[in-house]
């Protein structure tokens, strides 16, 4: 049975066990990272819909002794690394399986992932209207003078071009608000082009930088004014 993901209602010829077994890998090869999986919406097709978040579960299997539980939504990543070793990846997924109620929680399939493993979906911040470089500029803006209050949320400064995504430059404002002195709030920043050159040096590796000083900073933060 296949479980595609799709982009704007059209398949995007992506399957569900590539995406696991690719974070599988990538998760035993590089335990001290964290990574996110984030599924926006959960659609139960048209055939079947009434069991087919229970046969979609066991698709998770691989990686299900890797999940970070939804109760540690709360912690710092140090804190997870201490408390749950060996996990390392979290898991969210919009899949409006009923609330438990009764004996609602003994309907939940058996040797599968568990919905206490299950996160809620991240609040995105993004731009619908205008995902033009000036349009992502005015979002990061936006974002970090105002940032969520969410635990964790992501800003997608991700442009578009004519209809195809863009590789920023270095210098391009949408890339250097984010890391601004004074602002730096956003918890996950999602960019296109990660593998390209221009990426690394403006987002992975500051990202990098940004966490390292933050692990060392023990100080407390100055009286507001």
């Amino acid at each position: 049975e296949v479980f595609e993901f799709q982009h704007g209602g059209i398949s995007a010829g992506r399957r569900l066990e590539h995406l696991v077994g690719a974070v599988n890998s990538f998760a035993t090869a590089n335990p001290l990272e964290i990574i996110f999986i984030d599924f926006h919406h959960y659609d139960r097709g048209r055939n079947y819909s009434y069991d087919s978040l229970q046969r979609c579960l066991p698709k998770f299997n691989p990686i299900k002794n890797r999940l970070i539980p939804r109760s540690a939504s709360t912690l710092s990543i140090g804190e997870i690394r201490q408390q749950y070793p060996g996990c390392n990846i979290v898991l969210c997924l919009a899949h409006d399986y009923p609330v438990p109620s009764g004996d609602e929680q003994d309907k939940w399939p058996n040797g599968t992932v568990r919905r206490e493993q299950i996160w809620n979906s991240l609040q995105h911040e993004w731009n619908p209207d205008d995902a033009s470089e000036s349009g992502i500029t005015s979002l990061v803006i936006n974002s970090m003078k105002s940032p969520p209050e969410n635990h964790y949320w992501v800003l997608s400064a991700a442009v578009t071009y004519q209809a195809f995504p863009k590789d920023l430059a270095t210098t391009s404002p949408v890339r250097t608000e984010v890391f601004k002195s004074g602002f730096q709030n956003a918890n996950i920043v999602m960019v296109d082009f990660i593998d390209g050159s221009n990426s690394k040096a403006s987002v992975t590796d500051r990202c990098i930088n940004l966490n390292r000083q933050r692990a060392l900073d023990r100080s407390s933060p100055p009286r507001p004014t």
